[in-house]
């Protein structure tokens, strides 16, 4: 029973594309039920039909980290040496959710990995292997790939990134080697690290649409309760997707 003007949140269905990469997909389900959601898998699609079936029962998505993207989704046709783990099962799913995602204006939360699908869905490229094709300052993955390493992000002023971290530079956890390299269209870059590697971008002009290379739900599941808001604002652009649609 509610009392005064405390009203119950609505109940709200997010998709979280599933990722076989530790601590693997339980703790985006973690943070995203932390929010407010009910969480669903998203299964995998191979198609438009199929993807639009799953979504018209959905409120939001998240596009989880984990496997490679295959460089001919960005037109090139030769593979780094440092390339591994390519999904084209996952890629060709996770393409089609994102991209219908937009069609819709639906919540969309894309990290790591997701990000970099934001972009090339976008018609942006990738970076296939930082250490051997730019040469970084900064770790951005264990070579060992045995835990998270930690950097500093420099926060766009007036960014959604800025309103959900609160401050103009963050310390962050990190787990990739690869990273996003022309910017796809409408995207805007809104943190990079100090040897430049973009760290988050936003599409203007849709309800919620974010990439971050860094992991919120990771950085919330270890005990910075701060990062929670990326799901908590999802869950809020959610809620008005629902409303606007009448459902």
């Amino acid at each position: 029973m509610t009392t005064g003007n405390t009203a119950p949140k609505p109940v709200l269905k997010v998709g979280v594309s599933p990722t076989t990469y530790a601590p693997g997909t339980n703790v985006y389900v973690g943070a995203a039920k932390a929010a407010g959601f009910t969480a669903v898998i998203l299964p995998t699609v191979s198609t438009e039909e199929e993807a639009a079936k799953v979504m018209a029962g959905l409120d939001a998505i998240i596009l989880t980290g984990g496997e490679d993207l295959d460089p001919a989704w960005y037109g090139e046709s030769e593979i780094s040496p440092g390339i591994n783990d390519i999904n084209a099962v996952r890629d060709t799913s996770d393409m089609l959710y994102i991209k219908k995602a937009l069609e819709l204006d639906m919540p969309m939360l894309c990290i790591c990995r997701g990000m970099q699908l934001l972009n090339v869905a976008s018609g942006g490229t990738l970076y296939q292997d930082l250490p051997m094709q730019v040469g970084t300052s900064v770790v951005h993955r264990d070579p060992n790939r045995r835990y998270f390493v930690n950097h500093v992000i420099t926060v766009a002023e007036g960014s959604l990134l800025r309103q959900l971290i609160g401050a103009p530079t963050a310390a962050v956890n990190s787990w990739h080697h690869q990273a996003a390299k022309d910017i796809g269209d409408g995207l805007k870059v809104t943190a990079t690290t100090a040897d430049g590697t973009v760290e988050c971008i936003e599409l203007e002009g849709k309800r919620f649409v974010i990439g971050t290379q860094f992991h919120p739900e990771q950085l919330y599941a270890g005990g910075k309760k701060q990062y929670l808001a990326f799901f908590t604002c999802l869950f809020d652009r959610a809620a008005g997707y629902r409303a606007d649609r009448g459902a």
